[in-house]
Order: structure tokens, then sequence, then C-alpha cells
């Protein structure tokens, strides 16, 4: 699909009419945008930051070209600042991975109501008709829902442009592993969550290469994966995943509790490329303290409510092979039923149309 918006494609029709007359002029400007677009993003301001990043992009794409390394970063940042605004608003994915489960949830209902009476037959008529209003209702939404999606297959296609540059490049890997991230968070939400955890695993493994294995930011993509395959109900393996980035959490407290030294050390080495460095290194060793600490509580509640869910589970499947083998196993066999060969319980979605690098990055 393509977006309605024409203030919002992925570039500008500027770039294809307007010459750089004077690149200089119009580098600088692009800048001035990008930066206070970024700026915008971190005081909350999405629609302030999505203008300023779409003319920040128009500008770099004018004097660079769609395949330049210099307009990836703002590839991404116009990107996140549409996905922010669509999570601030709990909009259309938001709903998908609420259906999702809303539909799990049903299942489970339905299969555990299987011996219900024939009396429920008399409530189809008052739920045709409960469904009819459901559905006058639902159509005032329709539209809305389909330009927020617009919206959100162009935020999709402007990250995933960003991650072809930054992986054609080969010389950016923190940026690609950003890209990565935000596309795996991006997936969770839409419900693609075998994609989403392509995602996240492609992020993993090169945070593990470019950064101290105590970095907090390898804890949180464990994390973002844990929850996916929770809601992939992947439970063993999220509570493993959940309780590895607990172990990053406490190995980082240690560190920056060990000495001033050690923790301005740690700070520093953490400081993403190109970023300048702290003013005052002790105070954002503590506040990194803090906030590591604040978050590891939540962790291991989270870890505790993951082996319960884990313990259920075993117990469900260990009484699904005792009722197998008290009637002799599938189709009067002696085998018990192999839990592995269940369904996988994956989420296919339709997901959006990859963009192809061709003419260029912004070519979907």
């Amino acid at each position: 699909q393509t977006a309605r918006h024409s203030s919002r494609s992925l570039y500008s029709p500027m770039a294809e009419t307007e010459a750089p007359a004077d690149a200089a002029a119009m580098t600088v400007e692009a800048d001035e945008s990008y930066a206070k677009g970024v700026a915008a993003i971190k005081a909350g301001n999405m629609d302030e930051a999505i203008e300023l990043l779409a003319r920040a992009l128009e500008l770099k794409v004018t004097v660079h070209g769609e395949q330049a390394i210099e307009c990836a970063a703002a590839y991404y940042k116009y990107g996140c600042a549409l996905f922010y605004k669509a999570q601030d608003e709990n909009t259309v994915f938001g709903k998908q991975a609420q259906a999702q489960a809303d539909a799990k949830d049903d299942a489970k209902r339905k299969a555990e109501a299987s011996a219900a009476d024939e009396g429920e037959a008399c409530d189809d008529d008052e739920d045709e008709a409960d469904g009819e209003g459901e559905a006058k209702n639902d159509d005032g939404e329709d539209e809305n829902d389909e330009e927020e999606e617009d919206d959100m297959e162009l935020a999709w296609k402007l990250v995933e442009n960003a991650r072809l540059i930054y992986e054609e490049d080969e010389t950016h890997p923190i940026e690609l592993a950003n890209c990565f991230e935000t596309l795996g968070e991006m997936n969770t939400e839409h419900a693609n969550f075998a994609s989403a955890l392509e995602d996240l695993e492609q992020c993993l493994a090169i945070l593990e290469v470019e950064l101290e294995e105590d970095d907090r930011r390898i804890a949180g993509v464990l994390l973002s994966i844990s929850v996916a395959q929770q809601m992939d109900d992947k439970l063993e393996k999220a509570l493993k995943n959940c309780t590895r980035a607990i172990s990053i959490c406490e190995a980082r407290i240690k560190r920056l509790k060990t000495s001033d030294e050690a923790a301005v050390e740690a700070v520093n080495a953490s400081l993403p490329p190109g970023a300048p460095p702290h003013a005052d290194p002790l105070a954002a060793a503590k506040a990194e303290l803090e906030q590591i600490e604040a978050v590891l509580g939540d962790l291991k509640v989270r870890e505790e409510e993951l082996r319960g869910l884990v313990s259920e589970d075993n117990d469900t499947r260990e009484q699904i092979k005792k009722a197998f083998a008290a009637i002799g196993g599938v189709g009067g066999g002696s085998g018990l039923p192999n839990a592995g060969a269940s369904a996988s319980g994956a989420v296919e979605t339709t997901g959006f149309d990859a963009p192809k690098l061709t003419a260029g990055p912004g070519a979907a």
C-alpha cells in the first residue's frame, strides 16, 4: 500500500524536481531539522517530530541521493516517530495484538465448553443481533484504522530502508542493530511473532559482538525477545531469556558498585558511536545504577510469572499424556502423543511488503 499523506512519502517529490542549487545551505537546513526532530521525539512531541524529520529526509535525499548513507539516520528516525505516535495512541498494532490474544482466549474457552448443553442454541439469535450492532459500530472506525495502518506501513518501510542502507554500508553495526530492534518491536505489536524474533535475534547477535557483556542494551533486547516468545507460546525459551537478562543486570549493578573508577569506565564504554562524553560520568553511572535496580525488580517478578506459566504448561502436557495413555493412544496405538508435535502456535499475518533496494532505499 502507499501512504495517503503526500507529505509523508518515503521521500518528497522535491527530490525529483528541485535541483540542489545550494547543497551546503540545504545540508545545514537538513541537519537542523533532523536535530530538532530528534529533540521532539525525546520531548514526546511526535507530530512535530514527524514534520521535521520528513523535511530532513527530503533535503538529504535531494543532496545525497536515496541510497546515500547520509540519509539512513533520517529514514530511521522518521520511521520511529511514526511508530512511537501509533504506540502513544494505542492504534493498529496494539489492536491486532489484542485481537490475537482474544482469539486464543476464545479458542480455549470453546475447547473447555465442548460439553455445553443444547440450551445455548437459543442464545444464537441474540448473539447474531449483537454482532450486527457491533459491526455497525465498527464501520466508523474502519476508515481511520486504514489510514493509521497506511502510516504504520510507512513507518515499517522507512526503518527497513535504513536497515538496508546500513547493512550494505557495513560500517555502522550499532545503527543496524537499532533498526533490527525497532523492526522487531513493530512486528511484535503487529502479532507477527516469528518475524519479530528473527529481527530481535539479529539485533542481539550484533550487540553481543559490539558491546560489553554486561551492557544493559543486551538485557533490554533479551527482554523483548522474551516477551515475543511468551506471546508465541514459547514459554520455556521466554523464561530462559528473562533469566539471562536478570543475570546481565545483576552483573552490571555489581560492576557499577565496585568503585567510582569502575563505574566511570563502564558508562564511558557504553557511549554510542560518535556520542559526546558525559559531562559528569560519575553522576551518569549513579543514574544508570538507579535505573537498572528499578528494572531488576520488575524482571524478577516477570521471571516468577513465567516460571508459573511453564509449570502450568508442563502439568497440562502431563495430563494430556495420561489421558491418551488411558485410552491406548491415538487410533488405539500404544504410543503417547509427542508434546512437541502439537501446533506450534506461530501466528501468520499478511505483514507488509518488504521494500527492495533497487533504484534506492526509498523504492518500495
